[in-house]
């Protein structure tokens, strides 16, 4: 019995996990294809293409999602925002019945822009209802149905049918998640959590300046091959590779490691931008590759970020922001009238970027930002159990040796393996394989399972 309900159990989480993979995955699929279909390229005005349109329309979305995070908690709980996000979505399908920009089209686009972020938001929302590993398989999940779809609408050439197909079965797919899923558990931002606000603020930067060099480096490769918006399966294939590798094995990811491959692939495209631009379109697979996996990856820590004590709509907008941050310098270039084909200097300028945001980026602010502060604080109840007792309990109760109790009141606390690794005077191999063992005895997946494990003991 206990073998057939753990059979069932996994049997939903797939399930789950393919319905959110498929309805952000059509999502995007669809937006590229509405793209396609108005053109390769459409200049829009000064300069600028349907794409990075859509990725500006996304940055000032995710600053209004900073501004009003703190007064509003969730769209999920007025079912409004989805209707009104469907709406303005199929509105904006008008986008594909003319070939020339003009303002409607232009005007459309714009609504299908906005109703795609609503809907984006409302889904990052359906994963704070899932469990630690659903979360990462339906990040992995999602990598592999975008390779596959931009594989698909790159051999089928036929974007019009390819945007809407896609469009109506992902929000068919995300009607049926919002109402099998359980609704926001109230006011989870109540209380603040005890931050180093200069290293978090140090970290963020650094974050986007990431995301603003990979954003960058992919608008000046296509102003350069001159072929518009490009679909680039094999990217896609590299990025699904290295979530796998990433999320799968042991579900504890080390936010740090993946930002210094994203890191990488960001600076050696910039390399190979200066060295010829001959090398454009190898610049711009390596960039895709960058930008590919900082935003499923970003999707991924913004979920296990707003389970904290944050507000979750203002973390999905700090997380656009990160994301989208390039759309902002490339309209501000567009305002000075500058020229995108200058590549040498803006390729300059982001190398730049690249390497503050290596020096910006710390072990310690990616700990701040998966884990904040979880001591008890002064309002707690005599009655409770602190952490630490609490973490001591669940060892315990597991049989954990001495050392793997270590383990587990250092990881449960939100330490890094690295810094586990320097306290404990071990490597960080010898942490992972406690960490494993941990996880067995305790019978979870994650760091963030075993968390809440610990968070909901008592004696």
């Amino acid at each position: 019995m206990k073998q057939l309900r753990l059979t069932n159990r996994s049997a939903q989480s797939l399930k789950r996990s393919a319905l959110l993979a498929a309805s952000i995955s059509l999502l995007d699929i669809s937006n590229s294809a509405l793209i396609g279909a108005m053109g390769n390229p459409v200049a829009l005005a000064h300069g600028f293409h349907a794409s990075t349109l859509s990725v500006l329309i996304a940055a000032c979305a995710s600053i209004v999602f900073i501004a009003i995070g703190n007064r509003l908690d969730s769209l999920r709980k007025h079912p409004s925002f989805f209707y009104c996000s469907v709406l303005i979505s199929v509105c904006g399908l008008f986008a594909l019945f003319s070939e020339e920009p003009s303002s409607l089209v232009i005007a459309s686009f714009v609504a299908f822009s906005i109703g795609n972020v609503l809907l984006q938001i409302i889904w990052l929302e359906l994963l704070l209802e899932v469990s630690s590993y659903e979360l990462a398989l339906t990040t992995v999940m999602a990598s592999a149905l975008s390779a596959i779809g931009t594989l698909v609408v790159n051999m089928l050439n036929q974007e019009s049918y390819i945007c809407v197909l896609s469009l109506f079965v992902s929000l068919l797919c995300l009607k049926y998640m919002d109402s099998a899923l359980p609704m926001p558990r109230g006011n989870i931002a109540s209380e603040k959590p005890s931050l180093d606000k200069r290293t978090l603020f140090a970290t963020l930067v650094g974050l986007c300046f990431v995301g603003l060099v990979s954003g960058t480096i992919q608008s000046i490769t296509v102003a350069e091959i001159n072929s518009g918006p490009m679909y680039s399966p094999l990217s896609s294939v590299v990025v699904f590779v290295l979530l796998a590798i990433l999320l799968l094995p042991a579900n504890d990811l080390n936010i740090l490691t993946a930002i210094k491959v994203i890191s990488s692939f960001a600076i050696v495209a910039l390399i190979v931008l200066l060295l010829s631009l001959e090398y454009a379109y190898v610049s711009y697979l390596l960039s895709s590759v960058a930008y590919g996996l900082l935003t499923d990856l970003t999707y991924y820590a913004a979920a296990l970020i707003a389970r904290s004590k944050f507000k979750p709509l203002r973390v999905f907008g700090i997380a656009g922001a990160v994301l989208y941050s390039s759309a902002i310098l490339l309209a501000l270039f567009s305002g000075l009238n500058l020229k995108f084909e200058n590549t040498y200097f803006i390729a300059a300028l982001t190398l730049v970027f690249a390497v503050a945001s290596i020096w910006l980026i710390s072990d310690r602010g990616i700990d701040l930002l998966l884990n904040p502060d979880r001591r008890a604080t002064p309002g707690d109840a005599p009655s409770k159990l602190d952490f630490n007792t609490k973490a001591t309990i669940v060892a315990e109760k597991h049989g954990l040796t001495p050392r793997e109790t270590e383990v587990l009141l250092l990881a449960s606390s939100g330490r890094s393996c690295p810094f586990i690794a320097e306290k404990l005077v071990i490597s960080e191999n010898t942490v992972k394989t406690y960490l494993q063992k941990v996880y067995a005895k305790c019978h979870v997946h994650s760091r963030q399972e075993l968390i809440s494990l610990v968070e909901t003991t008592e004696r």
